[in-house]
């Protein structure tokens, strides 16, 4: 049996226990203890809005630079060892720890698909701070985010970038090359286009594109996906609790060709690995709403409604509900699963669920000078309203999903690597909010 066949069997016979109406509000409203055994946790929680007290206990978290790396300091105190033992001691450790070079890992090359992304700029400067030869991809080098991933340390020495098209596949052949992990991160994010092609083709082809060359090429043993929740959630159900075994099958190419690419290039990825070479170790990360620092010069999709709430762009927030997670978590947590080199298959990537208005409170706590929202627009008002300012996209998940609640588990993925620890939603939103402010010079 394949590992890839063997996470199949594995997640068939998994199942949800049969939880009434009544229980399954009980788990939804369950308290998240953070003193509380990673090991004795429900392996689904609702992990509620932070108070006020517990908001000051969050740690503060610099980052200082030196000529060789960045050593992340909490509390002014100096972490220096290799976060690699820690699953072996038994520690918790986080994407904050410092990252140690290990000049064994020059000896792996890594590709990166779309390498000027949100996530896969952090994946790249992580794989350059542990000492992997990186093989980024983009589609233009000259670019002002291009030019980022040439500033990150390492870089002289281990850093080679390409201009590559998703759609041409002999490119990809040669890319592959000599390359023992591929990470492909690249595709398109726009919740909507005149043309929903524009988003589909690079997707669904691009993918078919990049995972046929690993298949084809025998240096090439992991394959790491960049998916999304899009691809487990369609259509919210109440109370409804969503994991691996799910999948989104609400999508219309031509009403949500976002959430389509989403689906289809992952489903696309299984069945060129399972008639091509099952020996090929495919691993599939679906982070929820991503938000963080970035290395872009813009504001991506996910990010955009934290600058909006900031902006006073968003005078109301909608009641909207979702899995929400730090970039550098992402990004960390892609490495870890393919460094495991006994992992395969789905994992949700979330640190919690929170609502928008949720997210509002915090920026509002973070910086108080901030107007974000401070209520909800009514649902019934919503869905008269929001149709005149929205794509065919966003008004149609918008219609289906306000107002309900649901959980997306993250237990496998905690199940898999159970001495790590997220970043808070809380810590995510203050870096968010502070990168917008200094990059876009938002008063604060």
């Amino acid at each position: 049996m394949t590992e890839n066949q063997g996470y199949k069997q594995e997640i068939l016979s998994s199942s949800i226990p049969n939880m009434s109406k009544e229980n399954k509000n009980e788990k939804i409203n369950a308290t998240f203890d953070v003193n509380q055994d990673i090991s004795t946790k429900p392996i689904i929680e609702k992990i509620p809005l932070h108070t006020e007290a517990e908001y000051n206990c969050c740690e503060d978290v610099k980052v200082k630079h030196n000529v060789d790396y960045p050593i992340r300091e909490h509390n002014g105190v100096n972490n220096s060892h290799n976060i690699s033992e820690y699953a072996v001691q038994g520690e918790v450790y986080s994407c904050m720890e410092p990252l140690v070079y290990d000049k064994n890992n020059n000896n792996t090359i890594v590709l990166v698909t779309g390498a000027t992304g949100f996530i896969a700029s952090h994946i790249v400067e992580r794989l350059l701070l542990r000492g992997y030869k990186v093989r980024a991809t983009t589609r233009s080098k000259n670019s002002q985010n291009s030019d980022s991933l040439l500033n990150f340390h390492f870089a002289d020495e281990n850093l080679m970038l390409y201009e590559a098209d998703l759609l041409n596949s002999e490119c990809w052949k040669e890319l592959v090359k000599g390359c023992r992990i591929v990470i492909h991160c690249a595709s398109p994010y726009k919740m909507d286009c005149k043309d929903p092609y524009e988003i589909i083709d690079p997707a669904i082809i691009g993918t078919k594109n990049v995972i046929h060359a690993c298949c084809m090429c025998d240096d090439v043993k992991t394959v790491v996906l960049t998916s999304s929740i899009a691809a487990v959630v369609g259509a919210y159900k109440d109370g409804k609790v969503y994991s691996e075994i799910d999948w989104n099958e609400d999508c219309n190419p031509l009403i949500h060709p976002y959430l389509y690419s989403k689906v289809e290039a992952e489903k696309i990825a299984y069945k060129v690995v399972d008639e091509c070479r099952k020996s090929l170790n495919l691993i599939v990360v679906n982070p929820g709403m991503v938000i963080g620092p970035s290395y872009r010069s813009d504001v991506n999709q996910s990010v955009q409604w934290i600058y909006n709430m900031i902006t006073g762009r968003m005078p109301l927030t909608v009641d909207l509900q979702t899995g929400w997670v730090d970039v550098r978590d992402v990004a960390e947590i892609h490495i870890r699963l393919f460094e495991s080199g006994k992992f395969s298959g789905r994992f949700i990537c979330i640190e919690g669920m929170y609502t928008f208005l949720d997210i509002s409170r915090m920026i509002k706590h973070i910086s108080p000078q901030l107007n974000p929202p401070n209520h909800s627009l009514p649902n019934f008002i919503a869905k008269i309203i929001l149709p005149l300012f929205t794509s065919k996209n966003e008004k149609d998940f918008l219609k289906t999903s306000l107002g309900k609640r649901i959980l997306l588990s993250n237990g496998r993925l905690l199940s898999h690597l159970p001495n790590y620890k997220f970043l808070s939603t809380f810590e995510s939103v203050r870096d968010t909010c502070n990168d917008l402010t200094n990059k876009f010079d938002i008063k604060k």
